[in-house]
């Protein structure tokens, strides 16, 4: 008799998880690699296609299960972004012979990591920002994602671009004077101010200098509360939440929504202001209760968690969460 299996996937622009498990709530195998995501990948889907497939090959050959017993599987990867995109790739994922399956935004998966019942929305700010929620009929919605024409204003490359702006508007553009302006030039070796351009083309646009670096300077500021530095939070923070409360109202949560916030810049922020301003926000501006949920585990385990609740429905998975956490803990320990 064929035993069978479900399988979990995180799948960012720079590794992919993958994660077996039986039936019965057991790990089976772990597999990291680098990314599958058409938008990381020179021929774009047709690379996707391959990278997945030649993983899902070494998962099954080395645990001598076949896909037709992957009777349940999640897929969250970056660069699903649209309905188009999702289509991609669950045409390619089709054509690997996956047949009980959902393709999504790797967004979604820190709710069903995170939120006991398997609802929410999550505030992914890290690398980049998008906002994704899951409400109780299971029905889920992206906002933001692509940049800033949906109004994407996070992550670590528009704190840096803010920064950067801000001691720029000072020398140049009469902007307020701010105590980010001396860090700034330090760290770009700029001794002469004439040469400012040149430095943030080499340093900050051909990407010499980390992002975190530039953000250092701007929480440092903040800390410090910098009138220039101070606003630049607020008004992230206040888009940030915009966008949470945005997925709220197009969703059906009742009187209660998780929220979750995700991604390197929730997780180490270095000024507490930016967190508060976020949910002070959030809180003054809905009529049902939320509460807010720092996650502890990766959204490799939202991934396993969901291919869970598609197969035993969402309430019989959701009991599963613990013991699943458990098991994914100790083989990323």
């Amino acid at each position: 008799m064929q035993k069978s299996y479900l399988l979990g996937v995180d799948g960012g622009n720079t590794k992919t998880d993958f994660m077996l498990f039986d039936t019965q709530g057991n790990l089976v195998d772990y597999l990291k690699t680098g990314s599958c995501s058409h938008e990381a990948l020179a021929d774009g889907y047709a690379g996707a296609k391959r990278e997945l497939n030649r993983h899902i090959t070494t998962l099954c050959e080395r645990n001598k299960a076949s896909r037709s017993g992957i009777v349940s599987s999640v897929f969250g990867l970056a660069g699903i972004d649209n309905n188009e995109q999702q289509m991609q790739m669950t045409t390619i994922l089709s054509d690997l012979d996956f047949h009980h399956f959902l393709a999504i935004n790797d967004s979604f998966l820190p709710i069903k990591a995170a939120s006991r019942d398997g609802t929410g929305v999550c505030s992914i700010n890290g690398t980049g920002s998008v906002t994704g929620g899951i409400d109780r009929v299971q029905r889920y919605l992206q906002v933001g994602g692509i940049g800033a024409a949906v109004g994407d204003s996070g992550g670590g490359r528009y704190f840096s671009e803010r920064t950067i702006c801000a001691v720029y508007n000072e020398l140049f553009r009469n902007g307020k004077p701010t105590t980010m302006t001396k860090p700034l030039l330090a760290l770009l070796n700029v001794t002469d101010d004439k040469v400012l351009m040149e430095a943030i083309s080499k340093n900050y646009y051909g990407r010499k200098i980390k992002d975190i670096e530039f953000m250092k300077i701007l929480f440092n500021s903040t800390n410090r509360e910098d009138e220039v530095a101070v606003g630049i939070v607020l008004d992230i923070a206040t888009q940030l939440a915009n966008s949470v409360i945005g997925c709220i109202h197009r969703l059906d949560f009742g009187k209660k929504v998780n929220i979750v916030t995700a991604g390197s810049i929730w997780d180490k922020c270095e000024t507490p202001f930016l967190y508060q301003q976020f949910c002070d926000h959030i809180q003054k501006n809905l009529i049902i209760d939320s509460e807010f949920i720092k996650p502890n585990l990766p959204p490799i385990c939202g991934a396993v968690n969901w291919a869970f609740q598609l197969y035993e429905g969402v309430e019989q998975g959701c009991h599963r969460m613990e013991s699943i956490s458990e098991e994914i803990t100790r083989a990323l320990s």
